[in-house]
């Protein structure tokens, strides 16, 4: 048997060979395709639309998996699961308006307000005070006082002279009495208040001297009268106090 011969029948057993594996996966991919087409259809699809494969979350309690659920629920979902269609008023996704009760209608009461007259024959002046103003007690000296105070008269809120805090609280008005001897008003005035602006002050029963300074802490101003013997000084700081001043009168 020549060369020739030989290499025909290799080729042969070559080809032979060949044709048998092929024959043996054939079978094999068949079988794996058809089971990709039975438990794989829906991958397959998402696949061919190009969305991919889904993503299966077990569930932490053992029960069916709710992946892609959340995309078929309208509304908002509490943090008990329970499902919310309420619109909101505000039309903006995922927002839910508080409902605010109606307003209750509420008598309201207004005090009535009644004006008084304190009088001090013994310095002479009379003003006229709102009723929810009490005068409260001097139980102080003030003549050591610079200038030296000889009398004064002290206004206070109801409420706040009888709190728990009644002695720490500002007069809500104050009224000082000073010698004045043998100065004038403006010599007083210049004397004690060197630094204020002082201007004329007319009120509704005495002309005065309006004492103010640029500054944040009240009361910033004070009003300045006299008699014959006496200065008064008043201090200012309650909501009725220009209806105070402008009553202040020297008998």
């Amino acid at each position: 048997m020549n060369k020739k011969t030989i290499g025909i029948i290799v080729l042969g057993l070559l080809f032979f060979a060949t044709a048998c594996v092929q024959q043996d996966i054939d079978p094999m991919a068949q079988d794996d395709s058809i089971q990709a087409s039975e438990g794989g259809s829906d991958d397959v699809q998402l696949q061919h639309e190009g969305i991919g494969p889904l993503e299966i979350t077990p569930d932490a309690g053992g029960g069916e998996s709710t992946a892609g659920q959340e995309n078929q629920v309208e509304g908002i979902v509490s943090s008990s699961g329970e499902v919310s269609t309420a619109e909101s008023k505000n039309a903006e996704p995922g927002y839910v308006d508080s409902v605010a009760p109606e307003s209750l209608a509420i008598d309201q009461v207004e005090v009535a307000l009644e004006w008084l007259t304190y009088i001090d024959p013994a310095y002479s002046f009379s003003i006229d005070y709102p009723s929810i103003y009490t005068v409260l007690p001097e139980t102080e000296d003030q003549s050591n006082a610079d200038p030296a105070i000889v009398h004064q008269v002290r206004f206070q809120d109801i409420q706040l002279a009888t709190g728990d805090t009644a002695e720490f609280e500002l007069p809500i008005f104050l009224i000082e009495v000073f010698e004045l001897g043998d100065k004038s008003l403006d010599d007083f005035i210049h004397l004690n208040e060197p630094d204020g602006h002082t201007e004329m002050y007319q009120g509704n029963n005495q002309n005065g001297i309006r004492v103010s300074y640029n500054q944040l802490i009240a009361p910033g101003e004070y009003y300045f009268f006299s008699s014959q013997n006496y200065a008064y000084k008043l201090t200012p700081l309650g909501p009725f106090s220009p209806e105070m001043v402008r009553s202040f009168d020297i008998q």
